[in-house]
């Protein structure tokens, strides 16, 4: 009996060893496609048209949750797509809900919007379960930002704050966009802790995204619920100079800004200004490279800002569309 026992088991041992190797091979596969994945994703930034960015970045979170299926602890490929599932919701469907004229349009667009920003969420719970943490322990900090600093400080590293950034943006969007769900935005000191924390330990990250988001925060508040809108417009002003060459920056300033509180001439100034820019934009996109030597080109110099300035240009033409409706008198 035990020599039968001894056969069969030499006889699937072979099996049992390549099938063991078949997975780990795969998972070294994965690993390295994804790190290869994530390399090219500041060539995304350089999109320069509007059906490449609607339709590649979609494509581009099929791909790595195809990959995920076949390691769904891959912190690089969760990363992925808690960025890239962020990013479409805020550059995609917000813009096409900004877009949209009719009820069923804007309500499509805004449940795609909320499905993105639901399923970052889903991966980040996944990335913080095998960093050892769960949005309970972050919850758990609620009213105490030192808490979830604190949580934030043992269990991540600088390599992870890009990923704890998008997935609070994802948060906050959320949140945003559910303002009628009061459990939802009881919650929203967390993602703003998560963000804070993350600038605090990188100022520039992604150059000006924690100024921006402060700004919106500030905007998005009542004066009498403590929004600073002072302030928010100086960080805006700080931003413009800073970098000029993104146009996504005052395009924001006038959707949540000047527009909701009635700041026509400033909205007058900007729409004249922005036109001229996104003029200077389209003009560079349309010259090839070798004509521009020598030549001092913003938009040029700085193709990281393309699909910034893409979506930009999509949410002006629609702010121009509804101004009459959006502008606060």
């Amino acid at each position: 009996m035990a020599k039968k026992i001894l056969f069969f088991i030499l006889l699937i041992l072979p099996f049992l060893l390549m099938n063991s190797c078949s997975s780990l091979i795969q998972k070294q596969a994965v690993s390295v496609t994804a790190g290869i994945a994530q390399k090219g994703q500041g060539e995304i930034k350089k999109l320069s048209t509007w059906t490449d960015i609607s339709t590649g970045l979609p494509a581009q979170i099929v791909f790595a949750e195809t990959m995920l299926a076949s390691s769904p602890e891959d912190l690089g490929l969760l990363g992925q797509l808690i960025q890239g599932n962020t990013a479409a919701g805020f550059l995609i469907s917000e813009t096409q809900y900004l877009e949209a004229t009719s009820e069923k349009d804007q309500k499509n667009t805004l449940s795609e919007a909320k499905k993105y920003y639901v399923k970052t969420l889903e991966h980040f719970a996944s990335y913080l379960k095998v960093k050892g943490s769960s949005f309970d322990e972050l919850l758990s900090g609620s009213g105490n930002a030192e808490l979830i600093r604190k949580t934030l400080s043992n269990k991540f590293s600088n390599s992870d704050y890009p990923t704890i950034f998008y997935a609070a943006q994802a948060w906050a969007s959320l949140i945003n966009l559910s303002r009628q769900d009061i459990n939802l935005v009881s919650n929203l000191h967390v993602p703003k802790t998560m963000i804070d924390f993350v600038c605090e330990k990188n100022p520039q990250f992604e150059e000006g995204l924690c100024q921006i988001f402060q700004a919106l925060y500030e905007w998005g508040r009542p004066k009498m619920l403590g929004g600073d809108h002072k302030l928010a417009f100086n960080i805006y002003q700080t931003l413009e100079k800073t970098y000029p060459s993104n146009l996504l920056y005052p395009v924001l300033a006038a959707q949540f800004a000047l527009l909701p509180n009635g700041k026509s001439e400033d909205w007058d100034a900007l729409k004249n200004k922005l036109k001229n820019s996104f003029s200077e934009f389209n003009k560079s996109l349309e010259q090839p490279g070798y004509l521009k030597l020598g030549l001092k080109d913003e938009f040029y110099q700085h193709p990281q800002f393309n699909i910034f300035n893409v979506v930009a240009q999509k949410r002006f033409e629609s702010l121009i569309k509804k101004e009459k409706e959006l502008l606060v008198q």
